[in-house]
């Protein structure tokens, strides 16, 4: 499962507020190191209590974020 991707990815990301089962992660991203703004995510696949499937992330200050869904 390593390297999954959604099929739909917000534009904005989300708070998370479902409650979730992790089921693989965390995958580290770190971008924007080249130009001064850096941004380090711990993404995780998760399933929503109503069933959906989740790709989700945790940031530096460890607030969840949901960023895209798979279909």
């Amino acid at each position: 499962s390593a390297g999954l991707r959604p099929s739909f990815v917000l534009t904005i990301p989300e708070p998370l507020v479902d409650k979730v089962t992790i089921f693989h992660g965390p995958e580290r991203i770190a971008t924007g190191w080249w130009d001064g703004e850096s941004i380090t995510r711990d993404y995780f696949i998760a399933r929503s209590e109503k069933g959906r499937w989740l790709w989700i992330f945790r940031d530096k200050k460890m607030q969840w974020f949901l960023h895209g869904l798979f279909s």
